[in-house]
């Protein structure tokens, strides 16, 4: 293993633990994002989003709607 190898697999480990964001574990890891949410979804990793995240999505379309 590498040492770009081991990076990208503690990144991964501290994203799927919630310890980091999708953006700063791609960027510790030395990946573009794309590239890292391959490597989750490899993992069946996927992103951090839930029913909070939907709701305040839905608040800040509705707001750009009107806007």
């Amino acid at each position: 293993m590498t040492v770009s190898d081991a990076k990208r697999e503690l990144e991964i480990a501290l994203f799927a633990g919630q310890r980091l964001f999708l953006s700063k574990a791609a960027e510790l890891s030395g990946l573009p994002v794309g590239q890292f949410q391959m490597h989750l979804g490899a993992r069946n990793l996927g992103p951090h989003y839930d029913e909070r995240d939907g709701l305040d999505d839905r608040v800040a379309l509705s707001v750009l709607r009107r806007a």
